[in-house]
């Protein structure tokens, strides 16, 4: 096949087997950034001497692992030649604060009142180790436990490996096909 002027270059060649390595390592990406981020999301532990039954009813039946296990698979976009975006996700709404730090904040409930009185949180008081009610909370902040830019930065650092062991499985494949 000759090249005209005007006819894209890639039209002189195959592009599938190409195509076929970048979906490959971009899967890669996707599968180790998704176990790291698992393995770095922090679970809480039921204080000493409570039970698990007692720690889930004490967070309004919030399971510990909850975040952990709501981290999932996003898509794969091809946006150009050189780029391809992988995504991991989770739907988990208090993952945001688990990520980053928070400031000292007061917490109140959200259940209306109810004939005349407040709301009710529970709470585990960590000195004294027992179930608390309250009508506010101050809770003091958190340091964040930046577990997805953690892992992020793991897969970057690890990233030119992936991609050394992917380009050493398609010159193989190439050899086959030849």
């Amino acid at each position: 096949m000759t090249w005209e002027r005007g006819r894209k270059l890639s039209d002189l060649f195959d592009t599938r087997p190409i195509d076929r390595a970048a979906r490959r390592m971009a899967l890669e990406v996707q599968s180790r950034l998704l176990e790291r981020v698992k393995e770095l999301t922090p679970v809480g532990e039921p204080p000493p001497g409570v039970s698990e039954a007692e720690w889930v009813e004490a967070r309004a039946g919030r399971l510990p692992g909850t975040l952990k296990e709501s981290w999932e698979r996003g898509e794969i976009e091809v946006i150009s030649t050189s780029r391809i975006r992988v995504t991991v996700l989770t739907r988990d709404p208090i993952a945001q604060y688990v990520e980053e730090p928070t400031r000292p904040h007061v917490i109140r409930p959200t259940t209306p009142r109810i004939a005349g009185e407040g709301g009710i949180l529970r709470f585990w008081d960590a000195q004294t180790g027992r179930l608390r009610f309250a009508i506010e909370v101050h809770h003091p902040g958190t340091e964040g436990a930046h577990m997805m830019s953690q892992a992020l930065q793991e897969t970057v650092a690890l990233w030119p490996e992936w991609v050394q062991a992917e380009l050493v499985r398609w010159e193989r494949e190439q050899l086959r096909v030849a």
